[in-house]
C-alpha cells in the first residue's frame, strides 16, 4: 500500500475546492495548514454579518459561544482576514443600519456579486464592497424606500449599473418608472397595479431603443390581476406564432431557490410565449405560493428563442 504523504500542490488543490466552513474547521484542527489555506482563493455563497453573529453559507458563528477549538466568532474573523487572494462572495448581507459586531480594520474588501438590504447611508458598503465588483448582478434594496425609490436609484451608481434590482415594494405610482429602467432584471412586490399598467409597461419595453430585451418579475396577492393579465396576453398572441423562450432565471443558487418557492398555477393558463413582431418575443409565466403570485415576463430579441412548430 502506498503511504506517501500528500504533496504541497495536492494539498493546495484539495483545500481550494473545500467548502468555506470545512476549510475553517480544518485549519482550526491543523494550524500548520493556515498558510496554505489562506493562499488559496475562497468563494463564499452567502456571507452575512449581524450584531452578534457571522453566518457563512448558513453556518452561524456566534459571539460568546464556545466550541472545542476556539470562540466561533473569533474563528470566523481569523479566517476571513489576512488572506492572499481576494474573497469572492456571491451574496453579501448586513443590516441596513450598518450595526454589526466589531471587526478589525485589517479586513480586506470583498469581491461581491449580489448584495442584500442596500441602504444609501450604510457605511459598511464602502468598507466591504470592492469597486471592482461593479456592476453587481443583483441588489436587494432596503424596505425603507418607497415613493422616493426612483430618485434613490438615479443618485447611486451602484444601483444604476446593477444588472438586477429587487425593491421591497413598488406602488402603482412608480410601477412604470421602475419597470422601464434600463436594468436587465427587476423583481418586486407590487401594490394597486392593474392590467392596463402591465400592457403600458410592455409597450414601452418593446420600443426599438430598449436593447436586447428585459426580464420583469412581479409579486402580488391579487389572483384576479394575474388571471386577467393572462387573458390579455392570450388576446395579444392571437394570429401570432408561438414561441418558447429559454430565458435564465438567474445563475445564482440563492436566486434559483427564490423562484423554487413558487409552484405552477392551476387556476388559469399560466404560461404563454409568442412572437410579437419580426424580432421580439414575449414570454410570461405565473407561479404561486400559498397566498402570493409571481408573474415573470421576459422580452427577448432573437436570443435563445425558437418557434414552437
Amino acid at each position: 500500500m502506498n503511504s506517501n504523504p500528500i504533496t504541497y500542490p495536492s494539498m493546495q488543490c484539495i483545500i481550494k475546492h473545500l467548502e468555506a466552513n470545512k476549510r475553517f474547521q480544518l485549519v482550526a484542527q491543523c494550524p500548520s495548514l493556515v498558510k496554505i489555506e489562506k493562499s488559496q482563493p475562497l468563494i463564499i455563497k452567502e456571507l452575512s454579518f449581524k450584531r452578534r453573529t457571522i453566518s457563512v453559507n448558513g453556518v452561524e458563528y456566534k459571539l460568546g459561544a464556545k466550541n472545542k477549538f476556539e470562540a466561533p466568532h473569533t474563528l470566523a474573523i481569523k479566517q476571513l482576514k489576512g488572506r492572499g487572494p481576494q474573497i469572492n462572495v456571491y451574496w453579501l448581507d448586513f443590516p441596513d443600519d450598518g450595526r454589526i459586531l466589531e471587526l478589525p480594520q485589517s479586513f480586506k474588501k470583498f469581491k461581491v456579486r449580489n448584495f442584500m438590504d442596500w441602504s444609501s447611508d450604510n457605511p459598511l458598503i464602502d468598507r466591504f464592497i470592492d469597486l471592482k465588483s461593479m456592476p453587481l448582478k443583483v441588489i436587494v434594496l432596503s424596505d425603507r424606500y418607497s415613493l422616493n425609490l426612483l430618485d434613490v436609484i438615479d443618485r447611486h451608481e451602484i444601483l444604476r449599473t446593477s444588472e438586477g434590482l429587487m425593491p421591497h415594494i413598488v406602488p402603482r405610482e412608480l410601477f412604470h418608472g421602475i419597470g422601464t429602467l434600463s436594468t436587465e432584471l427587476i423583481v418586486a412586490n407590487i401594490e394597486g397595479v392593474e392590467v392596463f399598467d402591465f400592457l403600458n409597461l410592455i409597450d414601452a419595453l418593446l420600443q426599438p431603443d430598449r436593447g436586447n430585451g428585459a426580464d420583469r418579475s412581479f409579486i402580488t396577492e391579487d389572483a384576479d390581476l394575474i388571471a386577467n393579465l393572462f387573458k390579455a396576453f392570450t388576446l395579444l398572441a392571437e394570429g401570432k406564432d408561438r414561441a418558447i423562450s429559454e430565458y435564465e432565471e438567474g445563475e445564482d443558487e440563492c436566486f434559483r431557490r427564490y423562484r423554487a418557492e413558487y409552484t405552477k398555477c392551476d387556476e388559469f393558463p399560466n404560461e404563454i410565449g409568442f412572437w410579437f413582431n419580426d424580432y421580439m418575443v414575449i414570454h410570461a409565466d405565473a407561479k404561486k405560493t400559498e397566498n402570493k403570485f409571481n408573474v415573470w415576463i421576459s422580452l427577448s430579441k432573437l436570443k435563445n428563442v425558437y418557434l414552437n412548430c
